[in-house]
């Protein structure tokens, strides 16, 4: 049995994925909210602790298939089990409501049931795989720009539209996590066989070495006490 893609709801109930004997379930807790063989990935709750989003695609998808992000259905799970397809990415973040922001082919788009998808950041180059994160509730976006490998920040504007208040040249991240608040960013940045913790202050952008781990990591959920 495999487990990974852990993810902390606000009221610190911990999701993940686990497969087990070819088929991939999502845990809440010991609870198994479903049981398939689809594939699945990028595990996130919503602010709400109500639901949870995640990307799948058929296991007897090729590797061509798996590496376009387009490829994979985005799908909303709630508690009592019941999920809905919401469109096709990556990398889904869960907001309020019923919106999910993804990693498409174009960039970052958001997803809602009953309207067509909207481009919230355009990518000059054709989208497989980057690190991204949203804040708690949409206020902020961060990725490395597939373009330059720069790290760019986003703010929401009154007008639903995301403007940059942030942008850092030549950034290396393997995986980007925002603070309950919003207001910081914590990177991880694969150094040899080991993995350094970057902490980066917004909107200044300066960062501030956190620890150093002897293994690959990638960031999940931020836990505080």
């Amino acid at each position: 049995t495999l487990m990974f893609d852990a993810s902390a709801a606000p009221d610190g109930t911990v999701a993940y994925l686990s497969k087990s004997y070819g088929m991939w379930q999502v845990f809440v807790d010991d609870t198994v909210l479903t049981n398939t063989p689809t594939l699945k990935r990028d595990l996130s709750w919503a602010p709400d602790g109500l639901s949870l989003a995640y990307a799948e695609i058929s296991a007897s998808s090729t590797s061509a298939e798996r590496q376009n992000p387009d490829s994979w259905s985005v799908v909303r799970l709630l508690r009592s089990g019941d999920a809905i397809v919401v469109g096709h990415g990556i990398e889904p973040h869960a907001l309020m409501g019923p919106e999910t922001a993804v990693l498409t082919s174009r960039g970052i788009v958001s997803l809602t049931l009953y309207d067509e998808p909207r481009l919230l950041i355009a990518s000059t180059v054709p989208v497989h795989a980057t690190p991204f994160a949203v804040s708690p509730g949409g206020i902020r976006i961060a990725w490395i720009n597939p373009g330059d490998h720069s790290l760019q920040v986003f703010e929401r504007t009154p007008a639903n539209t995301y403007e940059p208040i942030l942008l850092k040249p030549g950034f290396s991240a393997s995986s980007l996590l925002f603070a309950p608040d919003g207001q910081s960013l914590l990177a991880s940045r694969t150094v040899g066989d080991g993995t350094v913790l970057v902490y980066v202050a917004l909107p200044d952008g300066r960062e501030t070495l956190t620890e150093a781990l002897p293994t690959y990591a990638t960031l999940s959920y931020w836990q505080t006490k």
